[in-house]
């Protein structure tokens, strides 16, 4: 399939600004399931623009605006082929110890420790022990830990920010899509299962729009 995607950010401000500093993760990954062939950023009022790749591989623009304005418009066009996949299957025999032997995951320490949005607290660990039992195969265990939290929890927009914390949300016992990735990280985590959030559109018919 091959997507053209407009994303476009809108800032209107009640006052004019003097100045104004801004990061954009925009830009759609190229890996062995898509290829990002095409990616422009626009900025108004104009800015030169600065890209760098961050620790985790991503390309990021940043830029700045010294003039005094009203608004912000940020537009991201990017095109996007993707490639069929094999479906998804479930990984089985996967064990923490045969995990540990994997050279590549001394690579990720990053993705299974704690973060500022991820502690793995007691809350996370209670909520661990809530998840039925697998054994020690850790495919089957991401499977029930996904509709552990699924069943647990209550999609209610309002309650939570782009702040809020897993604890938060384990509190809460409600929240949105982005509460959820995290709580389900946190829980992947516990195990020792290298995870991380990843942010992307859902295509959902030709007839329907893109959704973030």
């Amino acid at each position: 399939m091959e997507y053209t995607i407009d994303h476009e950010t809108a800032y209107h401000y009640p006052n004019a600004v003097s100045e104004s500093y801004t990061v954009c993760h925009l830009q759609p990954r190229t890996n062995l399931r898509q290829y990002c062939t095409r990616y422009d950023l626009s900025v108004e009022p104009p800015a030169r623009i600065f890209s760098y790749l961050d620790r985790f591989g991503n390309e990021v623009q940043h830029f700045a605006i010294m003039p005094e304005h009203e608004e912000l418009r940020i537009v991201a066009r990017s095109h996007v082929v993707t490639l069929p996949t094999s479906g998804g299957e479930i990984p089985h025999d996967v064990t923490a110890a045969s995990l540990d032997a994997d050279p590549l995951v001394a690579e990720l320490p990053d993705y299974r420790a704690s973060s500022p949005y991820i502690a793995l607290g007691p809350e996370v660990a209670r909520l661990a022990d809530a998840v039925p039992a697998t054994g020690d195969d850790l495919g089957a265990y991401f499977i029930a830990a996904g509709s552990f939290v699924h069943d647990a929890f209550a999609y209610r927009s309002g309650v939570t920010t782009v702040s809020t914390t897993v604890a938060d949300v384990i509190d809460a016992g409600a929240g949105v899509c982005q509460d959820f990735a995290h709580v389900l990280i946190a829980l992947a985590r516990t195990r020792g299962i290298p995870t991380r959030y990843a942010s992307g559109y859902v295509f959902r018919g030709a007839d329907a729009t893109l959704g973030a």
